[in-house]
């Protein structure tokens, strides 16, 4: 008796997990076109300190410090079932939380979006 009711535990857990679906996504774009952000300004997007020390080590601004492009995350953010959970510069990305495969299908269509 106590080892069939083991057996349907296991086969119970062995069962929701394989049902399991991933709900995190990272959203990749393909460029910062766009972006409101110049690299003569960048007090705009990085702190004084940031600049202090990269002037104090000769490190140039590129690419990789400007910001996302803020169309880009509004027009992720405004597909229905689509959470935002965190932006990031250095990869160009966003990621997003839905279980929503039709999200994921509208998100992939935007032309900017390099991978999900």
């Amino acid at each position: 008796m106590k080892r069939i009711i083991l057996l349907l535990l296991v086969s119970t857990v062995l069962s929701a997990i394989s049902q399991a679906q991933f709900t995190r996504y990272i959203v990749r774009f393909k460029n910062k076109g766009g972006t409101p952000f110049t690299f003569s300004n960048p007090s705009a997007y990085l702190s004084q300190r940031a600049i202090d020390r990269r002037t104090r080590y000769g490190i140039a601004i590129d690419s990789t410090d400007l910001p996302v492009t803020p169309a880009y995350i509004n027009q992720v953010r405004s597909i229905p079932n689509v959470t935002l959970l965190n932006v990031s510069r250095w990869i160009n990305g966003i990621t997003i939380q839905t279980s929503d495969a039709a999200a994921i299908t509208a998100i992939n269509a935007l032309p900017f979006v390099q991978s999900t």
